[in-house]
């Protein structure tokens, strides 16, 4: 069962598929990671249609457990 994202997430989400700028500003686990995952992924498709040679995201992220965190989602974890 997928649970929709909440609400802000989906109306940041919106904003960057109209290719527009958003700043967000949210509590310790409100989704903001999910939103930059997210960003992280759409220019790294849409680089690869102009871009011949392989290429990558780096992800920065503030603290030890988010690495782990973001880690275990792009590995499936």
């Amino acid at each position: 069962m997928k649970i929709p994202p909440p609400h802000m997430q989906c109306r940041v989400l919106n904003l960057v598929d109209q290719d527009r700028s958003a700043i967000v500003c949210a509590p310790t686990s409100s989704g903001k990671t999910v939103i930059s995952t997210y960003v992280a992924v759409k220019i790294a498709i849409e680089a690869r249609q102009y871009v011949v040679s392989e290429g990558g995201v780096l992800f920065v992220v503030p603290s030890e457990p988010l690495v782990w965190q973001v880690g275990a989602r792009r590995l499936g974890g």
